[in-house]
This record gives structure tokens, sequence and C-alpha cells, in this order.
């Protein structure tokens, strides 16, 4: 066949899936050109799905009309990442082995994008942006903890164990987030509760003497308070019974 034979194969092609990009799937792939692929990728990015290995020119044009493009994108090229991680960051989730610079990428643009995130070396900067993603990490390391609460201590309730130096510095903003501690370490218990001994009661399950001591004098004087305001109904009803 010649050159111009073929070219006129490929253009008749290439008006085909123009005109409906479903009938890409009906032509074999040893009977495509890259540009008979993108052109149907042109007309609707969903043709994407009938090729197995899209080269660059079509894994743009698929991503520009639609991030979710990258679910039939097996292995996208970096550039193509970008993109689709400007467009959305939560395209992320479709990039199996995303580059260091679209993990950044995404983690700067949303910190949402930290939960397809597995290497919590890149969770600093997700944190940065907002304390929230600190709970999309099983077991965050102390330099994370800490980053966290210090850019807002109230990101206590996200750490299921937080380390001692996170708890101490946590209670030193304020005593009252003893109540996202599962399990307070006794000093930090009993420092808080010096602080404010309201905070008995924030406590789950205190361990400190002093906690536990001031609890239950709560406790008698509830008990007495409740005996004498009865005493005094008996005391009123029987005054209302003489009349």
């Amino acid at each position: 066949m010649n050159r111009e034979r073929a070219k006129e194969i490929e253009n008749g092609k290439i008006a085909l899936v123009t005109a409906n990009w479903k009938t890409l799937a009906d032509i074999p792939h040893v009977r495509r050109t890259p540009d008979i692929e993108l052109a149907a990728v042109n007309a609707n990015w969903r043709a994407i799905q009938f090729i197995a290995k899209p080269n660059e020119k079509v894994q743009i044009s698929a991503v520009k009309q639609n991030w979710h493009a990258l679910e039939y994108i097996g292995n996208p090229f970096s550039s193509v990442q970008k993109i689709a991680v400007n467009i959305n960051a939560n395209a992320i989730k479709y990039i199996k082995h995303p580059t260091e610079e679209t993990i950044k990428l995404a983690m700067t643009k949303n910190w949402h994008a930290a939960k397809y995130i597995t290497d919590s070396k890149y969770m600093r900067i997700a944190i940065s942006k907002n304390v929230k993603a600190l709970k999309f990490v099983e077991d965050p390391a102390d330099s994370l903890q800490m980053l966290a609460v210090k850019s807002d201590p109230d990101a206590i309730r996200y750490i299921a164990n937080p380390c001692k130096r996170v708890q101490e510095f946590v209670i030193s903003k304020s005593p009252k987030l003893i109540e996202f501690i599962a399990h307070p370490d006794a000093q930090v218990e009993l420092t808080a509760f010096l602080k404010d001994k309201t905070c008995a009661h924030l406590i789950k399950n205190p361990t400190t003497e002093s906690v536990k001591s001031y609890l239950r004098q709560e406790e008698l004087s509830k008990c007495k308070m409740s005996a004498d305001a009865f005493s005094e109904y008996l005391d009123r009803l029987q005054a209302s019974m003489k009349k």
C-alpha cells in the first residue's frame, strides 16, 4: 500500500471516530495510528478506555477534558499527573505510582489528598495546610503530632495515642483538652487537674489519687445535698399538713 492510500484510510478512520468516538473500539489496535486514537479522545475523553497504551498527547487530551480519565490510564506520564492534580488534587487516587512532585502538588492544593498517600514523609505538607489531615495517619510520628498541635492544640482529638511531650504541650495551652486524651500520662493528668479542677470530670479513666479523691468528695457532696433537700421537702410537707 502506498503512502497516499494509507493516509487516505487513516483520514477516513479519523473522520469515523470523530463522528462517533465509540467506533474506536471496533478498530483493531494494529490498524490504528496515534492520530486516530487522538482524534477519538479529542471527540470524547472516554475513548481512552479503548486504548491499551495511550501516548502522552492522548493522555493530556483526556485528562484536560476530565481528570477521571486517569482511571483508565495505567501509568500516566509525569506531565499528565501534574495536569490532572492541578485540576483536582483528588485525581491522585487514580495514580498507582505518583512522582514526588505530583504528591507534593496534591498535598499543597488540597489536604484531603492525604487520604490517598501511604508514605507519611509527605504528611507534613498536608498537616501544615490543615491539622485534620492527621486523621489519615494511622500511627503518626512524635514530630508529626507536635507539628499538628503547635499549629492547633485542638488537633489532639485526631491523635489516638499522643506522646507525653505532646500531651504536656496541649495541656499547657488548655487543660480541658485532657478530654481528648484517652490514656493521659499520670503527671499530665495531675497537671491538668491542678490547673483547673473541673477537668476532673473530663478525664475518662483517672489514675492519680488526687483526681479520684476529688471526684469521690464531689459524689459525697451531691449525696449530702440530695439528702438535705429531701429532708427540707419532708419538713415542708409536714408543715402543710398541719395547716
